[in-house]
């Protein structure tokens, strides 16, 4: 699916016979409260993750039924009725509550309602939305990711959730962290994966590589280039922070190229990496565990031809280079 031609509209504040929210053009929301962290389009900044996601619950089923922790969602209450849980709803990534007829979107100190049960031990605990941004993503569709700064307190104990205290949600995904995948779309359909900003699985988001405009081979492959998951078995090769550029076969890029000459790392598929010059991290040059081909005489110098069943091409910069 081209990413490029993928028209994914961001949401709308409307009663049910208002307005098809999947099937029409939305109005932009913006949340109350909701403060905007600002970007140029296009990732001037990018660095890659080893982590496809490291929240405590990446993932939960919006009906209602537990996931495989066995934690599933009860509500939602809003701040100005902390005692009423209402229906928790998911649209274009952004999260509502279902009220009087109308979806209304949630911002700072609502709290989500869980429940988690361990055999014959029942635990309800909140999640409590401390904070809500919007960004600027990489790509032009989706334009907007919202984020949501969220703690939670389980018998009595209180924790802070992701490296960065943020999470996104990407609504019909969810993805296998020990092999650095995507589950097929028939098992994610009804489900909301909390990914923490930062981890892999936002930055495929903000790539522009979510259900709504990517396959999942599309998708798997993306977050097989930013882990550096070279072999394609979920050993990622990378270390956080590490900067790489890529461009995709749309050639939609970030701006590294215009800093210092770049030299070919690798081309990428949903199997990982199908060919290799040079490993992102020095210190792990010797312990890659297959064999991969050289990328041959596609160098650097400027956009390289994509093979069939690629993706991504990655380069790093002349000076990371160990040999």
């Amino acid at each position: 699916m081209n990413i490029k031609h993928t028209v994914l509209a961001l949401s709308c504040l409307v009663s049910l016979s208002g307005c098809d929210m999947e099937d029409e053009a939305l109005e932009e929301v913006i949340v109350p409260g909701a403060s905007y962290r600002g970007f140029e389009l296009g990732c001037t900044d990018c660095s890659n993750s080893p982590y496809v996601n490291t929240f405590d619950f990446p993932e939960l089923r919006l009906n209602g039924q537990p996931n495989e922790q066995n934690v599933r969602i009860l509500g939602i209450s809003p701040s100005w009725a902390p005692q009423s849980t209402y229906p928790l709803v998911v649209k274009n990534n952004i999260l509502y509550a279902f009220y009087n007829q109308t979806f209304v979107p949630a911002t700072d100190n609502w709290i989500i309602r869980l429940r988690s049960v361990a055999g014959d031990v029942v635990a309800d605990f909140d999640l409590t939305i401390e904070d809500v941004e919007y960004e600027e993503t990489w790509n032009d569709e989706p334009t907007i990711s919202y984020n949501y700064k969220i703690d939670y307190e389980m018998n009595n104990d209180p924790w802070n959730q992701c490296t960065s205290g943020w999470v996104t949600l990407i609504q019909d995904a969810r993805f296998v962290h020990d092999t650095i995948s995507v589950r097929p779309d028939w098992m994610s359909n009804g489900w909301v994966t909390l990914a923490c900003v930062g981890d892999a699985a936002y930055k495929t988001k903000m790539l522009g590589y979510t259900p709504a405009t990517s396959t999942r081979l599309q998708r798997k492959a993306t977050l097989k280039m930013l882990t550096a998951d070279y072999c394609g078995d979920g050993t990622p090769y990378t270390l956080e922070d590490t900067e790489v550029h890529w461009y995709d076969d749309m050639y939609n890029e970030n701006d590294y190229q215009e800093l210092t000459p770049l030299n070919v790392e690798a081309h990428w598929g949903a199997s990982g990496a199908t060919c290799l010059n040079h490993e992102r991290v020095a210190e792990f040059q010797d312990d890659i565990h297959c064999s991969i081909p050289a990328c041959g005489d596609r160098n650097g110098n400027g956009l390289t031809t994509f093979q069939q069943g690629e993706l991504w091409i990655s380069e790093i910069r002349g000076s990371l280079l160990t040999f």
